[in-house]
């Protein structure tokens, strides 16, 4: 109809730009050369094209001259020419023609710069916006195709200059059911929404432990996700009525504290595993993160589950999480319902496994006994579900600590990384295996992990400075345990660990004095009557030293105390042959703390030959590497070398 109508061939232009299809350009680029004083036009395409394939040299010099032939009206000209400065990256060459457009023809760019496409590159900056605020465009409805095309165009700008969302954390719902006793169930959602997230291994999700300590607190969010050092958060509400659950989501960016997306959900007891998914999967599409088929797949495929025995289960995360003789006690009365009404439920199962497991971590009941009833909660879940990662890191702890099965610990670890990279305790367990064979670089990195995945977990940052303790970086320590202690005073790891570190820099009245501030707020707990064993006895005072033994005795007959925890008190007071013969109950009860011979209490045994027999008779598979560590140190403590 017409071979060289200008808008039409500008049309076809735009859509060889946005295909990047030089070549098939060029006959409407030679039209628009030959139309009357359309060259400049043609030479802005020409530039945009060169500066997409990388030439922004060549592009740049053709934008310059091809302004230099525009006439000082041509403000329409002008501003598709801001395209080609905008492409070669001269920004502010680029505003300066629209700004002059806006000013001198504010007629004619309302109908261009709004919704026109080719200024679609643009529109993520600032300096756009405000250019649009210059003109008073009236307002269109949301609903109008011009104000929908203009919003999409936006956030495709948006999303191309700003930071893409790869680490979230899921802030504590709120409870709006008008029941307190429902907190329980609504910190449950929340955690089970967490366990779906981190599915996506594109994905960082901030741990349970840090994400619960903003429950119920007041703060900006954007100091919250600088203080969690992530990109976006999701807070919401769950109201529980009866049988029906509604969950109400939103994502907020971080930097900007502005409101990405939001969205209800409505579901059932029964069908409340399906509802999660969605919930997960609906972040997932909102910051564009990439999810592969078979986490898609994990994520939405949920099955039915008794609704009893759902609510028993998150009854009893709600109550472990607690970490309390109390709270673990009813969490495995929780569990065990659960697994009653359900003999399916793999999670369940997993939770109970580690509420059995945790009372002989600290120290409270002989390890037999704990593993004798966690090990058939796990080997359950595993069975019923391989991509538990709790479960296979609570089966690298068994094999770890008591079966002193070292492959098949690290082994447990990487699969748990492997099934889930968002859950902190497989990077924490190899950061322990790996300190465990003195491979301490090693261990700061996947401890590190563990701390980036849950930063306010204290549990990870007391790990991670108990290796430097181990690697016998004392001063450094004793500053990163000193941290700890600001964070929360009484938090029992950090102040056991630096009464440890003070006894290993001669401090011993300071070692002492930690201990019994310690003792003050959780009672004369084997462990620190221990170490006040040793200060004690390194400090010269043998009668005092003495005296906590004996109360360590008196305790023995009411309560479980560990065989190792004499051991180190006899050793402290050079009585090897009892602290040996304490070691062999050690290694008949599976002591945990046997596996770990980079201990520094060990040290007060390593010079004497039996504690290498002790190591094989753990299976311990690196005594060589060990032997020549303990024989550099040595040399570094005499001040020769290992050659000498």
């Amino acid at each position: 109809m017409h071979p060289n109508f200008t808008p039409a061939l500008r049309g076809i232009l735009a859509c060889h730009l946005a295909g990047g299809d030089y070549e098939s350009s060029r006959p409407y680029l030679e039209r628009l050369r030959t139309t009357p004083g359309r060259s400049a036009i043609a030479s802005m395409f020409d530039a945009r094209f060169l500066a997409a394939a990388g030439k922004k040299e060549e592009a740049a010099r053709i934008t310059a001259e091809a302004l230099q032939k525009v006439g000082v009206t041509d403000f329409g000209v002008k501003m598709l020419l801001a395209l080609a400065f905008w492409d070669v990256g001269d920004d502010k060459k680029a505003f300066e023609l629209l700004d002059e457009a806006v000013r001198e023809r504010a007629g004619f760019a309302p109908t261009v710069l709004p919704a026109y496409p080719l200024f679609d590159s643009m529109r993520g900056d600032p300096r756009f916006q405000a250019l649009l605020d210059q003109m008073n465009l009236p307002p269109l409805p949301p609903d109008h195709p011009v104000a929908i095309l203009a919003r999409e165009r936006e956030e495709k700008a948006r999303a191309k200059t700003e930071k893409p969302i790869e680490k979230i954390a899921v802030l504590p719902f709120a409870n709006i059911s008008g029941d307190p006793e429902q907190e329980w169930f609504v910190d449950g959602m929340t955690d089970a929404l967490i366990t779906e997230l981190a599915k996506i291994k594109a994905l960082t999700v901030i741990s349970r432990t840090s994400a619960m300590q903003y429950k119920n607190v007041l703060k900006p969010m954007q100091e919250i996700a600088r203080e969690l050092g992530v990109d976006a958060l999701v807070e919401g509400s769950v109201m529980r009525v009866g049988h029906d659950v509604r969950v109400t989501a939103q994502l907020i960016r971080g930097a900007t504290d502005s409101h990405l997306w939001a969205e209800s959900y409505t579901g059932t007891l029964e069908n409340i595993l399906k509802l999660q998914g969605e919930v997960a999967m609906a972040i997932a599409k909102a910051i564009r993160v990439a999810v592969t088929p078979e986490e898609e797949k994990r994520i939405t495929t949920a099955k039915r589950v008794d609704p009893e025995a759902y609510e028993a289960y998150l009854r009893g995360r709600f109550f472990f999480w607690k970490f309390t003789p109390d709270g673990i006690e009813k969490a495995v009365e929780s569990c065990q319902r659960a697994v009653e009404l359900d003999p399916d439920y793999a999670e369940a199962y997993g939770l109970l496994g580690a509420a059995y497991w945790v009372p002989a971590v600290r120290g409270f009941v002989p390890p037999a006994s704990a593993v004798e009833r966690a090990r058939p909660a796990i080997d359950t879940a595993l069975a019923l579900d391989d991509t538990l990662a709790g479960a296979h890191a609570m089966a690298g702890w068994i094999a770890l600590s008591y079966d002193w099965d070292w492959a098949c610990a690290e082994r447990e670890f990487r699969r748990a990384i492997e099934v889930n990279t968002g859950e902190p305790a497989g990077h924490d367990g190899l950061g322990r295996y790996y300190l465990s064979l003195g491979r301490f670089d090693d261990a700061i990195r996947e401890m590190q992990e563990a701390i980036d995945l849950d930063p306010l977990n204290l549990l990870y940052r007391t790990s991670l400075t108990s290796t430097y303790t181990w690697a016998g970086r004392y001063e450094v320590a004793i500053a990163e345990r000193r941290k700890v202690l600001e964070l929360d005073p009484a938090f029992l790891s950090a102040l056991s660990g630096a009464s440890l570190d003070y006894i290993l820099v001669s401090r011993y009245d300071d070692a002492i004095e930690v201990d019994e501030r310690a003792m003050a707020i959780h009672g004369r707990l084997p462990l620190l009557l221990s170490h006040l064993v040793w200060a004690h006895a390194a400090a010269g005072r043998k009668a005092d030293a003495g005296a906590v033994l004996a109360e360590l005795h008196a305790k023995d007959r009411d309560e479980y105390v560990g065989a190792t925890t004499f051991a180190l008190a006899y050793a402290a007071l050079g009585d090897m042959d009892e602290a040996f013969r304490r070691i062999d109950q050690a290694i008949e009860d599976r002591d945990f703390l046997l596996t770990q011979p980079y201990w520094p209490g060990w040290g007060l045994f390593r010079g004497d030959p039996r504690f290498l027999d002790m190591l094989r008779r753990i299976n311990y598979p690196a005594i060589e590497e060990f032997e020549t560590a303990m024989r550099n140190a040595a040399s570094a403590d005499t001040g020769q070398t290992a050659l000498d």
